[in-house]
């Protein structure tokens, strides 16, 4: 309510300096869009509401522009599955000379940041940090695929409609075991949503190396209800109580995460 918005803003007043941008909302009196941190964010009266973020374009702008590839064509895909022997080859490839390596890791940053609104950019961001140490000409190579990609997708703009409240919050987690053939390191892919809505998505490397798919999988599920523990709390904080609900299409993982003890699980 306005008047619980009110109570807030005067709490933050005997603390803090602070700017107030917009006092969004359905009301007549209300604002109906926003800018915060170069995302837009616009409220749309009707039946249902919707809510739509638009996710800060001007890194993607940079980016391009950098790699100079205004003119290029885009493509649809941000990053490639390699095969053992190409990723092998990729390894021994030449270290980059000092400018285009601080360019890549510049650049490789910007991605980053443009990867916790952009979930299609999580898994190509993650494996361009991968080589901030030591970028090498095939790290490029992948760095200019994904400028590529922005090329043809510039914006992402996520819409969030009104939907009952849900009761539960549902994690989905996948795990490529061994994905990477240097390391043998397996990553964990994972999407946490409140009923329609998307609300965290993470793709990491496992620090762990996993010698099973099932072994992998194991620790995506953990990593998933880890998370969706940290969000449960929060929410418990707002006075909202939800379930967790972790799902995974691995049915070793599973039947781990689902054993009361340790006694017939071998190490």
């Amino acid at each position: 309510s306005q008047e619980a918005v009110d109570k807030f803003e005067k709490l933050l007043a005997s603390k803090y300096k602070y700017k107030k941008l917009a006092n969004l909302g359905f009301g007549e009196s209300d604002s109906k869009r926003a800018t915060f941190l170069n995302q837009v964010i616009t409220l749309k009266d009707g039946k249902p509401r919707v809510l739509e973020v638009e996710a800060d374009s001007r890194h993607a702008e940079i980016i391009v522009a950098d790699l100079g590839l205004q003119n290029s064509r885009g493509i649809d895909a941000p990053a490639a599955k390699l095969s053992t022997e190409q990723q092998m080859i990729d390894s021994k490839s030449p270290l980059l000379e000092r400018e285009r390596c601080e360019k890549f890791r510049s650049l490789t940053m910007r991605g980053s940041y443009l990867a916790q609104d952009w979930i299609d950019l999580n898994e190509a961001t993650k494996t361009l940090a991968r080589s901030m140490s030591a970028p090498r000409e095939a790290s490029w190579e992948r760095l200019m695929r994904f400028g590529k990609y922005l090329v043809k997708h510039p914006s992402l703009t996520r819409t969030f409609v009104q939907q009952n409240l849900s009761d539960k919050i549902r994690t989905l987690v996948d795990s490529d075991h061994a994905g990477c053939a240097v390391t043998r390191k397996s990553t964990t892919g994972m999407v946490s949503k409140l009923g329609s809505h998307t609300v965290k998505h993470r793709s990491n490397m496992q620090t762990t190396i996993a010698l099973s798919s099932g072994e992998s999988g194991f620790y995506a599920l953990v990593k998933g209800f880890a998370t969706a523990l940290g969000m449960q709390s929060l929410l418990i904080d707002w006075g909202l109580h939800y379930t967790c609900e972790v799902a995974s299409d691995s049915l070793a993982a599973r039947g781990h995460v689902q054993r009361l003890s340790l006694r017939h699980t071998r190490s």
